[in-house]
């Protein structure tokens, strides 16, 4: 049991999204918020195509409504089209890859 999240999400025919996540805490509590953070991200993944910072804005509403103020994710999602080969990122709180150009939330 632990605070890291990844997942990939079917974003439509020839497109994938990618999740990775960090949440504070150790044990059943940073299990527990990786669960949410699952949840809100499933729950909001349709409009990633198209919105993804607009999407991670809601995740980020429902995670911080539902969450004590000394706990927190951070997350890293990237949304990959096949078709334009085009990978676009958004970067909420992990530390920028290196060598990496994308939009930032």
């Amino acid at each position: 049991m632990g605070g890291d999240y990844y997942d990939f999400f079917n974003l439509g025919p020839g497109r994938v999204g990618l999740v990775l996540a960090d949440v504070s805490g150790k044990g059943v509590h940073a299990a527990l918020l990786v669960a949410n953070l699952e949840a809100y991200m499933s729950s909001q993944c349709s409009m990633a195509p198209l919105e993804p910072v607009r999407m991670l804005q809601q995740v980020n509403q429902m995670l911080y409504s539902s969450t004590a103020p000394q706990h927190y994710a951070t997350l890293f999602f990237d949304a990959y089209d096949d078709a334009t080969r085009e990978l676009l990122y958004v970067n909420c709180g992990h530390i920028r890859p290196s060598g990496c150009i994308g939009m930032a939330a």
